[in-house]
């Protein structure tokens, strides 16, 4: 039972295991690239950066993407031709954490 409550206890440190890896877009043929950072409520272990990371990978034209629960932000770049910021913030949002601000980039 210990060992049993040991490992539930480290769970948040190795949760990110279970989920599939996010495969982003191919960078040719890009016409408007821009990067932004999210800042986002609520994340508190490597599992909710995976699950933002699944959500926002699932955008057409994601070319770059880093989550951080430590940094509590996103960092997105993409394709301005095949998606914008609102369909980024509306993904986040959609995992149940929420956006708290948006700053682009560059």
């Amino acid at each position: 039972m210990t060992v049993f409550a040991a490992i539930m206890l480290a769970f948040p440190y190795y949760s990110d295991t279970f989920y599939p890896k996010t495969k982003l877009s191919e960078s040719e043929n890009v016409n408007f690239e821009s990067t932004y950072e999210i800042n986002i409520v609520g994340m508190t272990c490597t599992g909710c950066e995976e699950h933002v990371k699944l959500e926002i990978g699932k955008l057409p034209g994601i070319l770059g993407l880093e989550v951080s629960y430590e940094k509590a932000n996103a960092v997105v770049t993409f394709d301005e031709s095949k998606t914008d910021i609102e369909q980024v913030k509306s993904a986040v949002n959609k995992t149940g954490y929420k956006v708290e601000s948006v700053n682009k980039s560059k």
